[in-house]
Formats: structure tokens, sequence, C-alpha cells
């Protein structure tokens, strides 16, 4: 398989990532592709199918739109990747102004979640709605003039997990502006469910994406990639999903409204039927409430579950989830834990841990931008290497190279399932087999062995019948083995 580091010379080049290009490069071309996929004629370009931050799309003004664009679109229209088109496309039944009000006033308020209490940022009326307010008119919010700016559109295949109907993820994520039409720390996250109920379907959401790299920057690559992200959010009156949305759940990183950089999650709730739902707060995945660092159910956690987390198929308890997620400056510890590498990558999955304490990273993975600059990645996207917080021992970090050979894997896969003696079969309906062949042998999953071998960089795994190799730089529970999706952190 042939990988293109860039979009033809585009940003992730220019961002000093280099390195991290040739090293991918050179691992994916030693890679054994498994027959018969929808990558093998084309190369992986990152910054059209994964992560695209590129201008002409971001920036697009028939797409696009925000109160302090002046093209923002004519009385009556709302731009397909606005903010506000997909706050009115989530929004049911309700008036969709209404809908955004009150999801934003929901940091007004102290909010106790899980049991977990989430102080109120009372700020967020200053700084965002009275603003918006003031640009609408004085009465009601206009959609059209959004204080938020795109920063990013993203494909997550590595979140794909088809015991959950669940492809991968299609991501917006916006940066907000202030009233003097500044980049605020305050970033939004829409992240959607791509539905699939078989293998072909988990192929083709790829296959489409994909096909995204042979198309130049420009028109025809924007109208093909609206044509794919329609499909998501669109609203689907017939879905048995609140407001007919594929909304998975919708996520803020800000530190505009207080002192502490810190993180939220909201998810679709039916009040008054399916489709009246509201954003209501959520608790933050992985991520347990901060009672619960340096304690002794920490402690018994982390030792209990060594090998699941390590292997990144851990799900903390929902009693443990904390109602958002503070950086503090703590690294998730305890007195008592055995296996430090366990810590770290159980921390590592957490809110505040891969977004701070862990990766070295000031919390925002995709910078906020002025108008006609385009965002910058983290160092933890793009590749670096750090210290433990605890251990101080050496750590490296390129999540886009994950990525990257996950989503070769996947591209590199086929979907016929096969039967015979140490091999489970693989049913286009099935909802427990993933993507891939699955060796029992080798049945990478929280409850079953897992290979006596070698498990690190360079090593090779079995998909079935076929042998693949393990890019060097890549160990075996960072890519998909057997029936079991990708790990690495969800955030």
């Amino acid at each position: 398989m042939v990988f293109f580091p860039c979009g033809r010379g585009v940003h992730i080049c220019r961002r000093g990532s280099w390195a991290l290009v040739a090293a991918i490069a050179a691992a994916l071309a030693a890679s054994a592709a498994v027959s018969e996929s929808v990558a093998q004629e084309g190369g992986i370009i990152p910054d059209k199918e994964l992560m695209i931050t590129s201008l002409s799309v971001v920036e697009d003004a028939s797409r696009t739109a925000n109160s302090c664009d002046p093209s923002t679109a004519p009385v009556g229209t709302l731009p397909v990747w606005s903010f506000g088109r997909l706050m009115k496309d989530m929004s049911g039944s309700h008036d969709p102004s209404d809908f955004a009000l009150l999801w934003l006033r929901t940091w007004k308020n102290a909010q106790t979640i899980n049991g977990d209490v989430v102080r109120a940022r009372a700020s967020i009326e200053r700084e965002v709605l009275e603003p918006w307010l003031a640009r609408s008119g004085g009465k009601k919010l206009d959609l059209r003039k959004a204080p938020f700016r795109l920063l990013a559109i993203a494909f997550r295949p590595d979140l794909r997990d088809r015991t959950k109907g669940k492809a991968g993820e299609g991501r917006f994520i916006f940066g907000a502006i202030d009233r003097n039409c500044q980049p605020m720390q305050f970033t939004v996250i829409f992240e959607y469910t791509l539905p699939t109920a078989s293998c072909s379907q988990t192929m083709r959401w790829a296959a489409r994406f994909h096909a995204l790299g042979d198309i130049p920057f420009g028109k025809q690559y924007n109208a093909g990639l609206e044509a794919i992200t329609e499909t998501f959010t669109a609203p689907r009156p017939a879905l048995k999903r609140p407001n007919g949305s594929l909304l998975s759940q919708l996520r803020t990183n800000e530190i505009s409204g207080g002192s502490q950089w810190q993180l939220r999650e909201f998810s679709l709730v039916p009040e008054g039927g399916q489709h009246k739902a509201l954003l209501r707060p959520a608790t933050v995945k992985q991520t347990p409430k901060i009672s619960v660092n340096k304690s002794d159910a920490l402690r018994d956690f982390i030792n209990n579950n060594q090998r699941a987390i390590l292997n990144e198929t851990f799900v903390v308890p929902a009693s443990m989830l904390a109602g958002a997620s503070v950086v503090t400056g703590e690294p998730w510890r305890a007195r008592g834990v055995i296996n430090n590498n366990a810590r770290h990558k159980f921390a590592l999955n957490t809110c505040a841990g891969c977004h701070a304490t862990e990766t070295g990273v000031l919390f925002v993975h995709v910078g906020v931008r002025e108008a006609k600059t385009e965002s910058m990645l983290s160092p933890f996207i793009l590749g670096k290497t750090g210290r433990d917080p605890v251990s101080g021992e050496k750590r490296s970090f390129s999540e886009l190279e994950r990525r990257i050979s996950d989503y070769s894997v996947l591209l590199n896969t086929q979907c016929r399932g096969r039967s015979g003696p140490g091999t489970q079969s693989i049913s286009a309906q099935g909802n427990v087999a993933e993507q891939f062949y699955c060796d029992v042998s080798q049945p990478n999953n929280p409850n079953g062995d897992y290979p006596a071998g070698p498990t690190g960089e360079g090593t090779s795994f079995t998909l079935g019948d076929r042998l693949v190799n393990n890019p060097p730089g890549i160990t075996i529970s960072g890519l998909e083995q057997g029936c079991i999706k990708a790990g690495g952190p969800l955030h």
C-alpha cells in the first residue's frame, strides 16, 4: 500500500511532521496487505480523509457561517457545516434557537451528575450569550450568527465497534469567538455515530472517506465531503434515537468561563417524547470523579484490571464516572499501584490525562484560530516525546500515526468470513464479530487469553488465515486484532 503523507503539499507537512511521515510511510510500505481491499490502489492522505482543517473547507462561505463573517448566509438559510445548522438538525420538534439557548444555560447553574457536583460558570451569559443575542437583535438567538467558527471536520474509524452498530464517528469541531471576533479558549465538538449493521457497511464508510484523497481541495472536494457528512448530520425522524439524530455526544473544552480547563459532555435526553430531547449534561467517558484520585478504589481498579487496561479494552465503572473533567495538574495515581504502565494507560484514556497531564498538551488537540488562519494540531496528534508525570520515564505519542495505521488495516480488510478449525465465521448480519477475521486462539478480548509470544513493535499477528505485519512503532494493542475494536484514547 502507498501512503501519501500530505494532501499534495498541504498543512500537516508544514507543521514539522516530516519525521513522523517518513516513519509511517516506511512502516506501511512494509506492511502485508490483506487482499481485495478498498485501499490497494490509493494512499492515505490524512488531511483529506481523517483530520480536515484546510481553509478551503472550513472557510467555504457556501457551507459555513459565523457571527463575524460578512458573508453570513442570507435570511432563511443555514449552511450545512455551520454551527447553527447542526444545532437545528438535532433539535427535533423544539424551536432550534431555544434548543441552543437551553444548552448554553446549563453552565449558569451548578449541576449534580452521577453524584458529582459540577460548579456553575455563570460568565457564559456575558461572554457568549449576550453578544450572540445582541447580534441577533436582542430577543432571540439567530442561528446564522452563532459565535462559533469551524475548525475541523474529522473521521474517526478507529472508534468503530460492530457490537454497537458503529462504524466509527464523524466529527465537527468549532471554536467560540468573542464580541470582538477574537477566538476564545472554548471548543465544541459534535460527535456523530456512523451506523453499520455489517462489515460491508463499515467498509463503505471507510471507502467514501478514502476516495476524498484523490480529489484536489476545492469545489469538487467540498461537494464530495458534504455528500458524506449529510448522511450522518441530517435529521432522520424515523430513527429510534432522540430527535432522530445520530449524535453520539457533544463535548466542550474550555477555560474561558473559569480558572481551570474543563471538559463537559452532553447527550440528547428525551423530555416529553422521542423527538423532544434536549442536550443535557452527562458523565464524561472513562474519567472518574476527582475524589477517586489517589484512593484505594483507584488502586484496586488498576491492579485488578491490568490486562484490559494495557490492551485498552477496559471500561471505567459507571458509578465512578465524573460529571466533568477538570485539569488540576495532578496525574491519576494511587499508592500501591503495581504497574505504572497500567496507570499510564488508564490515565491516558481519561479526559484530563489525554488533554493535559499524561501528554503535556495544553488541553486542546485542535487549536482555536483567527479568520484566514488554519487550526494547529497538538503535539500529541502530530508526535512528541515527554515524561511520565509519575515515574519520569520517557513516553512517546503519535496519535495521527496510530489512527493512520488502524485505518490502513481497516482499508485492507476483507469482509468475507470463513469457517474451520480455530476460527469464528463472520456473518454480515451478526452483531458479535468485528470487521476482521477472528482467530479464537488469539481472541484479544477482555475475558480471553492473549498471545504468549511477543506483542511489541514490529511483530506480526494473525487475521484468520493471513499473517499481517505489525508496523514498527505501533504495538499490537494499538491495532485492531481479532474481534475487538482498536484501543487508544477516546477523546
